[in-house]
């Protein structure tokens, strides 16, 4: 979770895309198209993780982004759910 809010921040959106399980991974071109430069993200707060420790298969991460978009700050709330395949952890989905 962490390196892909810092993927975020740093505007590596070829890692966002990589870090995406494939059953779920939007196109690259469409990724690059909808993060635009002018979002900054200013902090992340996890609020709580489920699952996702070694021999598990699957986790959840809850959390608070901060962000400010053409100077209006935002917080996004949400629960990420993540898989374990090929010994590393992907993005699946979000509530």
């Amino acid at each position: 979770m962490r390196s892909r809010y810092s993927a975020y921040v740093r505007k590596l959106i070829p890692y966002i895309h990589q870090s995406w399980a494939v059953a779920t991974r939007p196109q690259l071109e469409t990724l690059q198209s909808t993060h635009g430069s002018e979002v900054q993200w200013i902090g992340l707060e996890i609020l709580a993780v489920e699952a996702g420790k070694p021999g598990d298969l699957t986790g959840i991460v809850e959390f608070n982004a901060k962000y400010s978009e053409n100077g209006v700050k935002t917080v996004v709330y949400e629960r990420s759910h993540f898989i374990f395949e090929d010994d590393t952890w992907f993005y699946l989905k979000a509530e």
